[in-house]
């Protein structure tokens, strides 16, 4: 500005006195601040002028991560810093864990007697500190056996069924195991030429004469990520053995992995405080403009600073979040008047986390002529997207209350959740567009028993459980007679205690999509 100016001032001889020209002064202010309001405003509002990610990024970030997502600082979310002193799961609650699981195989009246099966993934995970990444799945069975004990020094046995050349492999690897538990292991070892199952089973009636267990019948118990060829080899072997059952293991085992001890709802409560938290500070970065990947990216990396792993991250604007399970795109742009839908998972310490927010961006106003401070303008889209989110808020505060036991002998079920927040969007028209379950269990694995739908009329949610509680509305753009489609989900991890419930993050439901 100033070298044009000086190319219209008058020679030295020719100038002339200096005097106020007030409104030729304010001309030319306006003549140059008109310019840059207009470039503001559009870089604002117009999607081709926002977001581009062709600059160089650093290795770590995820690669839709546009320039300015890169110069985030997300350190603060670290776990060392949101939640200090939180420790992993210790060898003694292993010991725990497997004792208590030698008790229910006894069953109820302490004198029946069964064998629990596992292959390498969460239930290896659960009670030896073994998973699929220390094990692969293969062709050739490995499996990890937990029987009751009557030792003076342990009350459960563990077992290893593995393949003959890989013995030495298998005691390398990190069990959770004390010196002492790790010398009473038994490595079942099978040749080539054998049938694993029948050499299991062998060892099992074995384990069972060692203990003096007279009784005829036992049972053999699945876990539920077994494969078919495996549960198949092992019936086939106890086929002709009177009996003898083998089956998905009983409810009562199972949930013993449903219900959370307090060094596991540490753990929960810490990523599931740094998910909400990300997700809060992520809706603070979102304009318009931006793309589906992008949006992803900002997420992926706050939960990667936060200090999680396992990331899963669905992200979908406008339309695209009638799709409650699409993938985002590099082509999609979130425009004015469409919600930003964020559902994403991560693990701590083994544990995940589970959340999903249905938002709005910021839209950051000036006057005409671009003075003043820019005014942040919060507003609903339409009122009916308005209705839809509230609608889905209070489906979700339904299934709380529908958690609350009314008295000592109350019993509540999965179904009973799903059925009270199904029955909110029934009475606003929308149930056809409520198309999944209310929600699952979340631990180890993301999706876990129990499972919240209103078939589910036998499971008790006891205290302990820890699930999802996740509505949504989902009206695809071809069937929408009244926009162009629109979804809203809202989603947070419960915690079921004796008489209630509490959420895990502890905090309270989203109060708008402006405040997640």
């Amino acid at each position: 500005m100033s070298s044009l100016l000086d190319e219209k001032r008058l020679s030295p001889v020719e100038e002339e006195p200096l005097r106020p020209r007030p409104h030729r002064t304010l001309h030319l202010l306006a003549a140059v601040l008109a310019p840059i309001a207009l470039l503001a405003f559009v870089l604002q509002l117009h999607p081709a002028f926002v977001y581009s990610t062709t600059a160089a990024r650093p290795a770590h970030l995820h690669p839709h991560t546009s320039p300015a997502a890169a110069a985030i600082d997300w350190s603060w979310l670290a776990p060392e810093k949101q939640c200090p002193g939180l420790q992993g799961i210790g060898q003694d609650e292993f010991t725990a864990r497997r004792t208590q699981l030698a008790e229910l195989l006894k069953g109820e009246d302490g004198k029946s007697w069964g064998a629990y099966v596992s292959e390498p993934g969460p239930n290896t995970l659960y009670y030896a500190n073994l998973t699929q990444s220390d094990w692969y799945l293969s062709e050739r069975p490995w499996l990890l056996v937990i029987t009751p004990s009557t030792s003076d020094t342990h009350s459960s046995r563990l077992s290893i069924l593995t393949p003959s050349f890989e013995v030495s492999r298998s005691q390398r690897l990190p069990f959770a195991l004390s010196s002492a538990e790790f010398e009473s292991v038994s490595w079942v070892a099978w040749e080539e030429a054998e049938d694993p199952y029948a050499t299991l089973v062998a060892h099992l009636e074995e384990l069972r004469g060692k203990d003096g267990i007279n009784s005829e019948g036992w049972s053999i118990h699945l876990e539920e990520n077994v494969r078919q060829f495996v549960a198949s080899g092992l019936a086939a072997a106890v086929k002709e053995k009177e009996g003898v059952e083998v089956g998905l293991a009983s409810i009562e085992v199972r949930q013993q992995r449903m219900r959370k001890t307090k060094a596991e709802l540490n753990i929960q409560h810490c990523v599931a405080k740094i998910t909400r938290v990300a997700l809060r500070a992520v809706r603070e970065h979102l304009r318009i403009g931006m793309t589906e990947k992008e949006g992803e990216a900002l997420i992926v990396n706050a939960l990667t600073a936060g200090g999680l792993k396992d990331l899963g991250a669905i992200v979908l604007f406008g339309a695209n979040a009638a799709l409650p399970h699409a993938s985002a795109s590099v082509h999609k742009r979130l425009e004015h008047g469409e919600f930003a839908l964020f559902d994403v998972d991560g693990s701590l310490h083994g544990y995940m986390s589970d959340f999903t927010r249905t938002m709005l961006p910021d839209i950051h106003t000036r006057s005409c002529h671009g003075f003043g401070k820019p005014k942040i303008l919060q507003q609903w889209p339409s009122a009916r997207a308005e209705k839809i989110w509230k609608t889905v808020h209070k489906a979700q505060e339904a299934a709380l209350a529908a958690l609350v036991n009314q008295n000592d002998t109350h019993v509540v079920y999965a179904t009973d959740a799903d059925r009270a927040a199904r029955g909110v969007i029934a009475e606003e028209g929308w149930e056809k567009y409520f198309t999944h379950r209310l929600g699952h269990g979340i631990g180890l694995q993301v999706h876990e028993e129990p499972y919240l739908n209103s078939g589910n009329t036998h499971q008790p949610l006891l205290s302990g459980f820890t699930f999802s509680n996740e509505p949504g509305i989902y009206i695809r753009e071809d069937e929408d007679t009244e926009g162009n489609g629109i979804g809203v989900r809202l989603e947070d991890m419960v915690l079921k205690t004796e008489r209630g419930w509490s959420l895990v993050a502890r905090e309270e439901l989203a109060k708008s999509p402006w405040e997640p």
